[in-house]
């Protein structure tokens, strides 16, 4: 009694043990935090972000992670801020006010102990404006600097690879670098290239007249935009973000322009134009739902309209074109109604506006038909429903049972869809019109027609959903009001069902009398083949099932062991990393060597490969992906269940490659070891507590698995693994394993 007792409480400590296991490898699923989510990095505090629209991104020193931010967050010294593609932000820092464009990505430098009070920043890439009333700031590059002076506003942008222009619209700025400095006044331009800085005026008499708005939305690659100006120009020089620069002839009137950032100068012997900023941005599509296309209203009816709502959107407009008194109404929310005093025909569409106040076209605009007394809408009729037959794939429509067991005799056969649409008559109305579509929005529906009868047969469609809807009309030209569109799934039906209204049914093309003959023999020969194979092996089971099989001992197994690994890995230099995923290059192999009954060696190994890759690369902007060989082997004595012996294992070390990534190399360790391992009937429980000295510290390790003999000596189960390492802060790496092999 006292052993079993024992050994029920061996295996309620073991299970307790695996809990614990599960629930830290839950840390990536974001249930549990390992290390608490940043508060503060040891960084002080520098501003905040005043505004963003779109996708901004942050990323702390200590993590590769570019985290999601909005409105009002803090922002600390040492942090890296990037917008990305129709992306803007507007930070504080201090009291000097930082404007970002997208794609442009700078840090937060801390501030230099001698001269306090002063903000810098590091350029990487973009375009940024900076005024500071009250500070001076100072913005770094690879090799050079510029200082911008208290009171003064300025625009620094990338203008190509290595190229650069500085303009101060306001006070002044001090360009340095290896080959000297520069001083920038009100109205100047400095142009920066990889060895010189030049000097643009700005001409008071080469302005720009009647400009585009700073923002186009489009919904193609390409937008023209209107170009006016007055004063003498040579060529036009275009910058686009990430774009080498281009100087063409002046064009007459207009510009072709892709979508991104694009800033536009007339220029004439070392003399500029101000720039013309024009974004292109890719136009977010504002979907229509309700009136659906060619719809009919009543005169004096209430006509609700909706739209889907779109992010970033803060307001909409109604526009309506066509009939006597057009609409452009402003919307806050994506619901409003209009009626209309006399018939009309017109067409409705929803423009955007974002947050900074530019305009959203639409896509497209639905027609709508106003009429007085339109006829009603047809009902379509009741459902009837058939009980469905039996079908071997799910993909047709009506197996009959000879067409089971004699599955060849139709296999050349091909048959054709044949659906029949059925609703009730209108009272006044001569003719009714039919539109199917295979989208809910009935704007390119794949069917419609004008029919005499109440009723329509399609032909030859393919199986899947389908909506359909049907308006009464007259051959005079009077319209009617659409029934509420009605889906139809053909895929669920089968032959002869009717729903809806729609009634299906399968036409099959007739075969040669010889040619149906002849299968139906051969399938008659198959079928005679097939049952006396049943027999047989009904026999062979039966009598298998009266002699019982012997658990087999167990003994080596090797086996497949596909694994999800989470690791949430921290190092010197400030690095802090978060890997998930899973791998299937994974083995296991298992060896007891046998001294006696109650004493034997066991030595495992196990190999696992794994690459990470950032996910989503968003978050990673500039991390490689990491390449990961796991290898661990054990040697262990065991006396009756508990044994003891010696680990040693490769795994992952994190180190700073750069400012944005890290790499991955081995750290090699190992260490004194505890184990357990439990055997009854078809089962086998493995269990061990290592401690480990690595190049990554020092570290406890715990791993739990359990195996069941299935048949024959195949076996399969599963287990979990995790890592406590002493970096600081501590760094985990925990995985979860299935189990699938041989014992022999």
């Amino acid at each position: 009694m006292r052993s079993k007792f024992s050994e029920s409480k061996i295996i309620a400590g073991l299970i307790g043990l695996l809990a614990i296991e599960a629930a830290l490898l839950l840390l990536h699923l974001g249930i549990f935090t390992f290390d608490g989510m940043r508060t503060t990095s040891g960084e002080a505090v520098a501003g905040q972000i005043v505004k963003s629209h779109n996708q901004l991104r942050r990323r702390g020193i200590n993590s590769l992670v570019w985290e999601k931010s909005t409105n009002d967050e803090v922002v600390y010294f040492h942090d890296s801020i990037l917008t990305l593609a129709q992306s803007t932000a507007t930070l504080r820092i201090q009291q000097t006010e930082i404007s970002l464009s997208e794609n442009t990505l700078v840090t937060i430098e801390p501030q230099h102990e001698r001269e306090h009070g002063e903000i810098r920043l590091k350029f990487v890439k973009g375009n940024l404006q900076a005024r500071n009333p009250y500070q001076a700031t100072r913005i770094d590059g690879e090799a050079w600097t510029v200082d911008v002076h208290q009171g003064s506003e300025v625009e620094f942008r990338q203008v190509g690879e290595g190229d650069y222009e500085l303009q101060v619209k306001k006070g002044e700025a001090t360009f340095k670098s290896d080959n000297g400095e520069s001083t920038v006044k009100s109205s100047e331009l400095l142009r920066i290239d990889a060895e010189n800085a030049k000097k643009m005026e700005m001409d008071k008499e080469l302005v720009w007249e009647t400009a585009p708005a700073e923002r186009v939305y489009a919904h193609s690659d390409k937008v023209e935009v209107p170009l006016h100006w007055k004063g003498k120009a040579e060529q036009l020089v275009v910058q686009s973000l990430g774009q080498p620069e281009v100087a063409m002839p002046v064009p007459e009137g207009k510009l072709e322009l892709p979508v991104g950032q694009h800033r536009l100068y007339l220029r004439e012997e070392g003399r500029t134009s101000p720039a013309l900023n024009v974004q292109v941005w890719r136009a977010p599509v504002i979907h229509l739902l309700r009136p659906l296309p060619r719809n009919r209203a009543a005169v004096g009816e209430k006509v609700e309209f909706v739209w889907m709502q779109i992010p970033g959107v803060q307001e909409f407009r109604l526009v309506t074109k066509g009939g006597s008194h057009p609409l452009d109404v402003k919307v806050k929310g994506n619901v409003t109604s209009a009626t209309f005093a006399e018939p009309q025909d017109l067409e409705w569409s929803i423009y955007g506006r974002d947050a900074e106040g530019f305009d959203i076209p639409p896509l497209y605009s639905n027609p709508l038909f106003i009429r007085e007394n339109p006829l009603a809408a047809p009902k379509l009729k009741s459902p009837s429903l058939r009980k469905p037959a039996q079908s071997l794939d799910g993909a047709s429509y009506w197996w009959r049972l000879d067409h089971w067991l004699l599955p060849q005799a139709y296999a050349a056969e091909s048959s054709e869809n044949v659906a029949t649409f059925a609703w009730e008559p209108v009272e006044g109305a001569d003719q009714y019109t039919i539109e199917i579509s295979e989208t809910a929005d009935f704007r390119q529906p794949l069917v419609i027609r004008t029919l005499s009868k109440a009723q329509f047969m399609w032909r030859g469609f393919a199986a899947k959903v389908y909506y359909w809807r049907v308006a009464g009309g007259t051959k005079s030209g009077r319209l009617g009001v659409f029934s509420e569109p009605a889906e139809v799934d053909f895929q669920a039906m089968v032959d002869g069902q009717e729903v809806d209204g729609v009634s299906l049914r399968q036409v099959k093309k007739e075969k040669s009398s010889e040619e149906t003959s002849a299968k139906a023999a051969k399938s008659t020969a198959e079928l005679q083949a097939k049952e006396t194979q049943i027999t047989v092996e009904k026999a062979i089971v039966e009598r298998a099932v009266v002699v019982p099989e012997k658990p087999p001992e167990f003994g080596h197994f090797v086996g497949w062991s596909p694994r999800y690994i989470s690791a949430v890995l921290n190092a010197k230099e400030k690095v802090k990393s978060k890997l998930s995923g899973g791998t299937l290059a994974a083995l296991t192999v298992e060896s007891p060597i046998v001294i006696d009954e109650q004493r034997l060696w066991k030595v495992d190994l196990s190999y696992a490969q794994a690459k990470f890759k950032p996910n989503p690369p968003e978050d990673y902007l500039y991390q490689k992906d990491l390449s990961w060989q796991d290898l661990r082997g054990s040697a262990l004595y065991f006396k009756s269940r508990w044994g003891y012996g010696f680990v040693m294992q490769q795994s992952l070390l994190v180190k700073r490659e750069g400012d944005e990534t890290i790499q991955g190399v081995s750290s090699f360790g190992g260490g004194p070891s505890v184990a357990a391992m439990l055997r009854g009937g078809r089962w086998l429980y493995n269990g061990s507590f290592s401690v480990l000295a690595s190049q990554s510290g020092v570290g406890v390790q715990s791993a739990h698995s359990m195996r069941w003999n299935i048949y024959r000596g195949f076996s399969v189960g599963g287990g979990v693994q995790g890592e406590l390492t002493s970096t600081s802060p501590m760094s985990f790496v925990g995985s979860a394993f299935g189990l699938a092999g041989f014992e022999f």
